[in-house]
Order: structure tokens, then sequence, then C-alpha cells
């Protein structure tokens, strides 16, 4: 259960982010009201700023692990740029171990940061932010 890889979406993992998605935050939430693929699109597919989003896949090919954002076009110095918001990271809970470098959290993370804020690589976040919510605030 150790080897895993992290790519750019796809299309057609939206059926794996979506099944990953409300496991996970349903998880000790008796209120949660699962995602549909109808939502899924309106959020991130129809964004008219882009879709940033990476996954990470076991040896097999099943998907593990969600790094979602929703790019949002602002203003910097009067200059019309992009920046994006960490809205859906999560992990599946049998590859939950740690926070230590090279976890599936770590890493795909990190991917995500070095990928759309290398200068010069078109999409480019001039900023990236996330706001945990109560769970993955100790993260």
């Amino acid at each position: 259960m150790s080897e895993f890889r992290v790519r750019l979406y796809e299309p057609g993992d939206e059926a794996g982010i979506l099944d990953l998605f409300n496991r996970t935050f349903s998880e000790d939430n008796p209120g949660f009201v699962p995602r549909t693929p109808e939502v899924w699109r309106q959020i991130f597919e129809k964004n008219p700023a882009g879709m940033q989003i990476m996954v990470a896949v076991d040896g097999q090919g099943k998907l593990i692990a969600n790094y979602s954002s929703t790019p949002a076009f602002c203003s910097v110095r009067g200059e019309k740029r992009l920046c994006t918001q960490i809205v859906d990271s999560c992990v599946d809970k049998d590859w939950r171990r740690s926070l230590r470098k090279g976890s599936v959290f770590v890493t795909i993370g990190a991917d995500f940061l070095r990928f759309f804020s290398t200068a010069g690589r078109l999409p480019f976040d001039d900023f990236i932010y996330g706001l945990p919510n109560e769970k993955g605030f100790p993260i």
C-alpha cells in the first residue's frame, strides 16, 4: 500500500473524486449531504477561471486522494491575475498514516503548489490559499 503517484485531473476522474469526497466528508458528520455530479460540475468544470485539480492514484490506478481548488481572477496592481482557493483536499482513510514527507497528503499538496505556482507556467497562480475545516485544522 505504499506505491502511489500524483497527476493532474483527467476527464473521468470526477466519479472517483465524488466517491472519495462523499466518503471522507461524511465521516463523523450525520448532517452531511452528498455532493452530486451536477454540483461538482458547477463548482469545478464550469468555473470561468478554469480547473485546478490534482489526484493521487494507487498502483492499480484507484483514486486515493484529491486536491482541488477554485481558481478566480483577481487584480494585482491593476493587472488581471489568477489566484486559487484550496477547497477540497482529502485522502482515502486507508492511506492516512502521517503528515511526514512522502505521505500522500504532503506529496499531493506539495506537487499542487509546485505545479500551479511555478513562474512561467500557465496557469500560474499569484497566490494560493486555503482554510481548513474543523477536522483538518490541526494539520
